[in-house]
């Protein structure tokens, strides 16, 4: 039987380029070291578009697919500093049946990246790839 895949959910610091560019690069190491196995989407994603929509809508409908969809959240330096990224944080930290992922730099070599890749796959394929 298929495993059903696994989502992160990328937050970051603010609303800006530099934050969006990074988590686009955290994005493209995902698929590619993820090999299909997990779905990844950003704030900045979910949020492309809506910027004129009131703040508390869109926090409405992050909660939304937080709850629905994610099974993880990968939280990018300084993420402290987004009231969302720190409600998704509180949210997995609350109902524990989400992990967060910390990772410092957007590099394979990243302690906390390869945790998340790892984490991706099915347990019986994480001891046969060593």
């Amino acid at each position: 039987m298929r495993e059903p895949m696994k989502v992160i959910f990328i937050v970051g610091p603010d609303e800006s380029n530099e934050a969006a560019a990074d988590a686009l690069r955290y994005k493209e190491i995902l698929a590619e070291k993820g090999e299909g196995r997990i779905g990844v989407f950003s704030v900045y994603d979910l949020f492309r578009g809506l910027e004129k929509m009131s703040y508390g809508y869109r926090r409405y409908l992050f909660g939304i697919f937080l709850r629905t969809t994610a099974s993880a959240i990968l939280a990018l330096p300084c993420w402290e500093k987004s009231e969302i990224a720190k409600d998704a944080v509180g949210y997995a930290k609350k109902y524990s049946a989400m992990e967060v992922f910390y990772p410092k730099l957007p590099d394979i070599d990243d302690k906390e990246l390869r945790k998340a890749i790892g984490w991706g796959h099915a347990p019986w394929e994480r001891t046969l790839k060593k």
